[in-house]
């Protein structure tokens, strides 16, 4: 009885820490391609806004 009580408290704790570890790297994954878009965007924003003031320095 106390030895399966023993697995059970076992598997109960693996299962925990196997989901806390897929939460984390599904986490993990959003924000990689979250940095990404965000990057993409800003850089694509920069460049517009640089484009813009060379024209305006330009004429």
């Amino acid at each position: 009885m106390l030895l399966m009580f023993v697995f059970v408290v076992l598997f109960l704790f693996i299962d925990v820490i196997t989901i806390f570890f897929i939460i984390l790297y599904l986490f993990y994954l959003l924000y990689f391609y979250l940095f990404i878009y965000l990057f993409l965007f800003y850089s694509i924003f920069l460049l517009y806004f640089l484009l813009l003031i060379y024209l305006f320095t330009y004429f």
